[in-house]
């Protein structure tokens, strides 16, 4: 492999980690911009406090977020969907919490936040492409 071929590929894969599953993208980095049709988002366990995710699907259809289980220690950390980007309105705070299901438009943001020098609860935040649109 030529350096010149090597280098994007060396500034893609530093960008973000990513797992591949069977369903799917793991994204365990804290944040980013996130345009696959589907994914999981998996517990960040590093040093940033907050951690802000922008989904985007095609403008034709609209994207559907779930939280399967939450058991944040509440009053120190939570999960915040925003329909739009970043600064947009709040669908919801969540701490706690089974089966939480929220759609949106074509563009939503997935923030987590936890206060300084508490350690990061396990969390799992799947995204999909709502095929209803």
């Amino acid at each position: 492999m030529k350096l010149g071929s090597a280098i994007p590929w060396a500034l893609l894969l530093s960008t973000a980690t990513l797992i591949s599953t069977g369903w799917g993208l793991d994204y365990r980095a804290c944040g980013g911009r996130l345009t696959d049709d589907y994914g999981t988002i998996v517990t960040y366990k590093g040093p940033k406090t907050e951690c802000v995710w922008t989904l985007q699907v095609d403008p034709k259809y609209k994207l559907l977020v779930s939280i399967p289980t939450l058991n944040l220690t509440c009053g120190k950390e939570y999960v915040e969907v925003l329909e739009g980007p970043p600064g947009s309105k709040s669908l919801g705070k969540f701490c706690e919490g089974l089966n939480i299901l929220i759609r949106g438009s074509s563009a939503m943001t997935v923030k987590y936040k936890r206060d300084s020098g508490h350690p990061a609860s396990p969390y799992e935040i799947i995204f999909l492409r709502d095929s209803q649109g």
